[in-house]
C-alpha cells in the first residue's frame, strides 16, 4: 500500500507543475496580446499627433500678399492680384468685400514665389469709395486691407 500511495503523490506533483506551466503560458500570451494592442494604440496616436503638428507648421509657413486690386465698376467686377511669398504652396478659396464672402471657384493655387489673380463679380461700388478686401486661404490665413475705388 505504501507503493500505491507514493505513486499518487508523484502524479499530484506532476499535475501541479504542469498546471503552473500552463497558467504561465496563458498569462504570458495574454500579456503579449495586451502589449501588442498597446503598441498599436501608441503608434496610431503618434501618427495623428504628427499630422496635426505638420498642418500647424504649414499654416505658419504660409505667407501671401495682396499686390493690387482693380475695380471695374461698369462690369461690377473686381480683380485681386495675390503673390505667394511663403515656404509652402497656397490655395486661395475665398474673398471678402466689406465683410461679404465670395467663394473662388475653382480655387486659385499658387506655388512658391508665384503670383496670380482672381476676378469675381461684386455689388457695384461708386468711384472714390473705400472697400475692405480680404483674401482667405484654405488653411485659414487671411490677408487684406483697404482699397479705394478709382
Amino acid at each position: 500500500m505504501g507503493g500505491l500511495r507514493f505513486g499518487l503523490r508523484g502524479r499530484r506533483g506532476v499535475s501541479y507543475i504542469l498546471s503552473v506551466v500552463i497558467m504561465a503560458l496563458v498569462i504570458t500570451s495574454l500579456a503579449g496580446a495586451v502589449m501588442y494592442w498597446g503598441l498599436g494604440m501608441i503608434a496610431s496616436s503618434q501618427g495623428e499627433y504628427q499630422a496635426a503638428i505638420s498642418a500647424d507648421l504649414d499654416r505658419v509657413r504660409e505667407r501671401f500678399v495682396v499686390e493690387h486690386v482693380v475695380f471695374k465698376p461698369s462690369l461690377s467686377e473686381v480683380t485681386v492680384y495675390v503673390r505667394n511669398v511663403g515656404m509652402v504652396p497656397v490655395t486661395i478659396d475665398a474673398l471678402y468685400f466689406n465683410g461679404t464672402r465670395i467663394s473662388v471657384d475653382p480655387p486659385l493655387r499658387l506655388g512658391l514665389g508665384v503670383s496670380g489673380s482672381v476676378t469675381v463679380s461684386t455689388p457695384p461700388y461708386s468711384s472714390g469709395s473705400v472697400v475692405t478686401v480680404f483674401v482667405s486661404s484654405q488653411r485659414g490665413n487671411v490677408v487684406g486691407g483697404y482699397w479705394r475705388v478709382k
